[in-house]
């Protein structure tokens, strides 16, 4: 290929590139540690052999009830293993009286000495890059199973993730620890067990719940905190409600595949009617769930548990567990609790707004402290997964006003296991914090104070786990790892009192301006809560414009023909017709180009064994005729900016979202169109069959075809460059189709309606072209 034939592929791939990362997640994944994650992995996947299990010093233990216990023997001591199956409340192990106690729900028994509760051993003997062995026992199996892991930067990296705790062996089969499959640590005994213990001793036994509920939202609130431990939102098609919300491949599949997670919420719960305490069970679906909450195995057991120190306004001092509320009052709109510690007194107090249709989605909040409130911290909770585009989003935002003006700043994600506090500069006030995973999100919003920290937390995926994980669980298609949670929180005041106005909901542009424009009549400021679903990034002072222009436009078009999807085509026709003096400009330079065509030839023939003089005539000639060979990739610049605002609208707008265009296809503009889908996930493509991208470089072959006949570049032989650009442009389609495919299918119905009249619009150019002497003349 020669030199301008380069530079066009990497113009192409450098588009491609910034198009991708535009759509990559907002996670700041280290690609270096990825990479040796997986090179770890492949060589643990790769053992030839693993020792036998008759190896290691496991034994059986078979106490009262026949119940089997995977056990240790080490030095007359005895460890126990998880199994999942009922346990008896004592057993004897040797000439060792022990009792067993419950971690949590799902019944995984630890054994202690009754030595004072205590057990004596604490190896931990295992050396940066040691090779070791996890034996753990899986849920449902009788016999222990062996992973072999190594240590690397201070990780237990497995060929596949553990998700049962174990015990851990040196290569020499000898015990050196316990395996935290939480986090993929080997831990020392005593520490593990007192984890365990903490965990235990702090939840005994669920709790009640008690709902709040209106049109827009169902609260679900817990004694533990006197937090949120589940934000409902309904769907649009549910009775007696308002809301914005709509389903989409995810809420389908949990209630066709996983009903015991599409319940809501997931336990009985309490909640006013006529006046009094009535409890009730789980309601079946028409809900989406706004925060992360415990994930169910069959017949209720609770598989993964989300911590009460994550729920929705929780107050505690930092990573501390969050102490029990008694509720003091209960109405249909209002909930109070009281904390029973003995360090301070706090009161609690949640209501729904009067008028819910002058705030959607709002409810408030007023906290007492009696005694020192310092320490304490006010989280966010942790947004369900929600993936924007096919990528996983989450964004930590805060509003600050300055001098007048109103900006919102994006907070950096926080790696795991570390908390970043943001110290904001002298003058700086946060209106507000956002911890949103794309199209939904939490603004915690103080009424009587104002913070001057924020602190963002990362949550490890396994321990405030996703309902992602579900689907297609068979093939780990969504493992745990991949999201963790963030969590935003705010100091408590130094005074005692403080009144929050929170909004948990979707940034959807009418209900966000209906908020603001409710507290502008009431006199109580403006709070623009519509800046919550700003842009940020390397581009984003571009296309922020252009998006809000095309978001007009298409709002304009959808209220004339109520359908999203025909007012993104009327929204490409509009794009062309704005576009057309620039595109007619290109057209008629590249017709005045085609007549210089035939005398390029001749000298390409005349000089072609003498190629620096042959560059030196075509740079002669180009001179004399005024011929730019980059003039024709001046309107595609020119165009940046729109492309960027599409991107940008396709990304931030939530009436995208769940809109349906051709049933059955094309479902959810917001997301890749499916046309079949199975269920081994294959390498890029994963379990769908996209059609709209396929269709995308189809239309973009044609278009190629039709501009070199336009262009004359097909009549006679072809030069050896123009032959290395035909290939270059089969290349290029077959990369579009491969960048594109898990694009939205609403930026691809753009671009294949663009594209076709683009055709359309090159042959009536071209069919009404003026005549070559007046070429010549202009």
């Amino acid at each position: 290929m020669d030199r301008r034939s380069w530079k066009l592929f990497f113009c192409i791939f450098v588009t491609t590139l910034l198009i991708n990362q535009y759509f990559s997640p907002s996670v700041e994944f280290d690609s270096g540690k990825t990479a040796w994650k997986e090179s770890v992995q492949a060589q643990l996947k790769n053992l030839e052999t693993l020792p036998s299990i008759q190896d290691f010093p496991l034994i059986q233990l078979i106490p009262s009830g026949g119940s089997k216990i995977l056990g240790v023997d080490i030095d007359g001591n005895a460890l126990t293993l998880a199994t999942n199956v009922p346990m008896p409340q004592s057993l004897q192990i040797g000439k060792t009286q022990a009792f067993l106690s419950y971690v949590n729900e799902t019944k995984e028994p630890v054994v202690y000495r009754t030595n004072k509760n205590k057990l004596q051993i604490e190896k931990l003997d295992l050396q940066e890059g040691g090779l070791c062995y996890i034996a753990h026992q899986k849920e449902g199996e009788t016999t222990p199973t062996l992973t072999a892991a190594r240590k690397v930067r201070g990780e237990i990296l497995t060929a596949q993730d553990v998700l049962e705790d174990g015990f851990v062996f040196n290569k020499a089969c000898e015990f050196i620890g316990m395996f935290d499959a939480r986090y993929q640590k080997v831990r020392a005994t005593q520490e593990y067990f007192r984890l365990a213990n903490e965990v235990e001793v702090k939840k005994k036994a669920p709790y009640p719940l008690y709902v709040l509920e209106n049109a827009y939202q169902m609260l679900v609130f817990s004694p533990e905190g006197g937090s949120l431990a589940e934000i409902n939102l309904p769907f649009k098609e549910g009775k007696n409600t308002k809301s914005v919300v709509q389903k989409i491949d995810v809420d389908r599949s949990m209630q066709a595949n996983h009903p015991e997670n599409d319940l809501f919420p997931t336990a009985p719960y309490r909640v006013i009617e006529e006046g009094t305490t009535v409890t009730k069970n789980p309601k079946e679906g028409s809900y989406y769930p706004l925060l992360r909450r415990n994930i169910l195995g069959k017949g209720g057991a609770v598989l993964h548990e989300i911590a009460p120190q994550y729920y929705c306004c929780s107050l505690q001092e930092s990573g501390e567990i969050p102490e029990l509320y008694e509720v003091t009052r209960f109405e249909k709109s209002l909930i109070e609790f009281r904390s029973t510690g003995s360090r301070r007194k706090i009161i609690k107090r949640y209501f729904l707004p009067d008028d819910p249709e002058a705030l959607p989605y709002v409810f408030f909040l007023t906290v007492e402290v009696e005694g020192a409130p310092d320490k304490l911290l006010l989280s966010s909770g942790i947004p369900e997964v929600e993936l924007v585009s096919g990528y996983f989003s989450p964004a930590l935002k805060y509003l600050t006003r300055k001098n007048g003006q109103k900006q919102v700043h994006q907070i950096s994600l926080p790696k795991l296991d570390e908390a970043a506090p943001t110290v904001l500069p002298e003058g700086i006030v946060p209106q507000w914090t956002v911890n949103s995973n794309g199209f939904f999100g939490v603004i915690m919003d103080p009424l009587s104070y104002q913070a001057d920290a924020i602190k963002a937390t990362a949550v490890p995926g396994k321990e405030a786990c996703t309902r992602m994980t579900l689907i297609d669980s068979a093939y780990n298609l969504h493992p745990a790892s991949r999201y963790p949670g963030y969590l935003l929180s705010a100091p408590f005041p130094a005074k005692n009192r403080a009144e929050f106005r929170i909004f948990a909901g979707p940034f959807e542009a009418d209900t966000l301006q209906k908020i603001d424009q409710t507290l502008i009549e009431a006199n109580r400021g403006n709070p623009e809560y519509t800046k919550a679903q700003s842009s940020h990034g390397w581009f984003s002072f571009i296309s922020a414009p252009f998006s809000h222009f095309l978001f007009l436009l298409m709002r304009l078009f959808h209220a004339a023909t109520h359908s999203w999807g025909l007012s993104i085509i009327l929204l490409t026709v509009v794009m062309r017709l704005v576009l057309y003096p620039l595109n007619a400009w290109s057209f008629r330079v590249g017709q005045r180009n085609r007549t210089i065509m035939p005398q390029a030839k001749k000298i390409q023939e005349k000089y072609k064994n003498q190629p620096e003089k042959a560059q030196m005539e075509m740079m002669k000639l180009y001179k004399e005729t005024g011929y730019n060979p980059f003039m024709g990739c001046f309107p595609a610049f020119i165009q940046m900016p729109f492309l960027l605002g599409m991107l940008d609208l396709l990304k931030s707008s939530f009436d995208l979202r769940g809109a349906s265009f051709i049933p059955g296809w094309i479902d959810n503009l917001a997301a890749p169109d499916v046309l079949f889908s199975w269920h081994y996930p294959l390498f890029y493509f994963g379990t769908n069959f996209h059609l709209l991208p396929v269709i995308f470089a189809l239309v973009t072959f044609l278009q190629q075809k039709f501009t070199m006949v336009i262009s004359g570049a097909d009549e006679g032989p072809l030069t050896e460059q123009q032959q290395q650009q035909k290939m270059l442009g089969k290349v290029m389609v077959v990369g579009l189709a491969i960048a594109f495919y898990h694009f939205p299918s609403g930026l691809n119905l753009y671009w294949i309606f663009s594209s076709i009249f683009g055709i359309l619009q090159q042959y009536c150019m071209y069919r009404f072209r003026p005549k070559e002497s007046d070429l010549k003349k202009s």
